[in-house]
């Protein structure tokens, strides 16, 4: 992509994301310390230190931003809270983007929830004393080898909840590979890009954190976080279902049906009548007939 094609694209998805109806919509789902143009502006920073991103469709980052703001996480990836990953879809031959939260996202989520006391993830090294326990006295012990210049082996996370309790989850570096490889974060070549190809390490940290997750207590908003990081998966034989309402990003997808490659201001642009939020009397089993029936909609 040329300088100037950069400049045009940056200057279509800033206009994008700071569309009246887009706004409003995203206003609805932050939590109370993020404003729209806070992260509209984050946004931006993230696009314009990977500049793949401009070549992903609009209505794909729209709704990456959208999942970054209504979890209250950095998506620039400097802070390791989360990446707008650019991806190739061979199904519709296009560059979309993918909010991938990451390893210091899930530990602030899971704190916020007031019933973890303590999260944390280690890396075992080759020359490490570690040894595992199981039973009625689990515990880990590890006894890293200073300076830690070992290549990694496993990898593992403790929990600690505000009961006092506590659980740990252990997983090798085969069994995090096996997790990478079914990453849809891919180039046109199938080569991997974003954090698993920049950032490995955080990203095994928050695989293993992902798992010990199914032992924990969780709140609304890291079961919303683990739902968002199943989707950058083909498959996820152990996949944590999750029951969630996309408050706010129902009817998206109208908003932003003239906008594949670019700005196209309709003549007749959406009300917010068109753009219906989920309504809270129905019960999650209704919800989850319209999501299917809505979802084969898009398909078609």
């Amino acid at each position: 992509m040329s300088e100037n094609q950069a400049i045009v694209k940056k200057e279509t998805f800033e206009a994008l994301l700071n569309r009246p109806d887009f706004q409003e919509k995203l206003q609805t789902v932050l939590p109370k310390h993020m404003t729209p143009k806070r992260v509209v502006q984050i946004a931006l920073l993230a696009m314009s230190r990977q500049q793949t991103l401009y070549e992903c469709t609009p209505a794909s980052i729209l709704n990456s931003v959208m999942k970054a703001g209504e979890l209250g996480l950095d998506c620039v990836g400097t802070l390791g809270q989360g990446y707008l990953v650019p991806f190739w879809n061979s199904r519709i031959r296009a560059m979309e983007c993918q909010f991938v939260p990451g390893y210091q996202g899930l530990i602030t989520l899971a704190r916020r929830s007031g019933q973890i006391k303590k999260i944390e993830a280690r890396i075992v090294r080759e020359g490490d004393a570690f040894r595992a326990r199981y039973g009625t006295n689990a515990e880990i012990i590890h006894e890293p080898k200073i300076p830690p210049t070992g290549a990694p082996v496993a990898y593992y996370a403790v929990a600690t909840l505000s009961n006092g309790t506590s659980q740990f989850e252990i997983m090798t570096l085969d069994e995090i590979e096996q997790i990478k490889s079914r990453s849809q974060s891919k180039n046109r070549n199938g080569e991997i890009v974003g954090p698993w190809a920049t950032d490995f390490d955080e990203m095994a940290k928050k695989t293993v954190v992902r798992r010990l997750c199914k032992y924990l207590p969780l709140s609304p908003e890291i079961e919303k976080a683990l739902e968002a990081d199943n989707e950058q998966y083909e498959s996820e034989p152990e996949r944590i279902v999750i029951s969630s309402q996309d408050k706010g990003m129902n009817g998206l997808k109208n908003i932003l049906q003239s906008a594949s490659t670019g700005i196209n201001e309709s003549e007749n642009p959406p009300q917010q009548d068109d753009i219906p939020d989920p309504d809270p009397s129905i019960t999650q089993s209704e919800q989850s007939e319209k999501k299917t029936a809505k979802k084969t909609l898009y398909e078609k």
